[in-house]
């Protein structure tokens, strides 16, 4: 569809270069794409709640060590992968806990079914937290020491981890998809091959170990996110697009 339809239209937009890479790779030319990332104004995408108010919610002290993801329990997602490496991580950081948040359809619950049975298996209950859908997905990333994206597919963007460096969190995301060219490893966090729990727990434990290399992690994701992923960097090129496509056509229409 993609094939039939990208010729015939004066542009295309990708979302970021992994999609306009696809595009290539299906025999879509990319004389008509055009990449504009997707953008966040970080002015709505702040926490109104204090971490110590989220972390007592959990059941947590202020200080214990909290990673976390954000985005429906589905299996794409990889949650399971997480648990996995939970099951590793606890070994070396027995005060660590694993949040999810995040809800999902009738669809997925075997999946979620079966995470929770693995959390069991693995004998970290008291380490994993499900929360559940939250409204206010900016307070309770912003309880987090690190942001962890694990999708098992390529992720066309992957907005979480924009609004994670927004909010000065280190990142650790699964190396596909849009994911590399979003989080620059290793300055705004580090990466792993999609699926693989052992490079998940490598590279949290390294991250756990070191706040400094967090801190520094998270105050350039913050800088990134306000320099690339501005919304008004996103609105410029889609209007520039725009002005290019309108001049194409009045210049046919001559």
């Amino acid at each position: 569809m993609s094939r039939y339809f990208a010729p015939r239209l004066d542009r295309v937009i990708c979302i970021s270069q992994a999609v306009q890479d696809n595009l290539a790779a299906h025999g879509v030319a990319s004389l008509n794409t055009t990449v504009v990332h997707n953008g966040l104004d970080p002015a709505i995408f702040e926490p109104t709640r204090a971490v110590a108010e989220i972390r007592h919610e959990l059941g947590l002290e202020a200080d214990a060590p909290l990673i976390g993801m954000v985005g429906n329990i589905r299996e794409w997602k990889g949650q399971d992968v997480v648990v996995r490496a939970m099951g590793c991580l606890v070994k070396n950081h027995p005060d660590l806990t694993c949040v999810f948040v995040g809800g999902g359809t009738e669809s997925d619950r075997p999946f979620r079914t079966r995470i929770e049975g693995l959390v069991h298996e693995l004998g970290i209950s008291e380490h994993v937290i499900f929360a559940g859908y939250k409204d206010d997905p900016a307070n309770w990333m912003n309880a987090m020491d690190i942001v962890v994206h694990a999708s098992v597919n390529p992720e066309p963007f992957g907005r979480v981890l924009i609004e994670a460096m927004a909010l000065g969190k280190p990142l650790v995301g699964a190396r596909a998809g849009a994911v590399p060219e979003i989080v620059d490893e290793p300055r705004c966090g580090l990466t792993f091959a999609p699926g693989d729990h052992h490079g998940l727990y490598t590279a949290v434990s390294a991250l756990l170990s070191d706040e400094q290399q967090r801190l520094a992690m998270g105050a350039a994701g913050r800088q990134r996110a306000r320099d690339s992923f501005g919304i008004e960097r996103n609105v410029q090129g889609t209007q520039n697009i725009y002005r290019e496509v309108l001049q194409l056509r009045t210049g046919k229409a001559r």
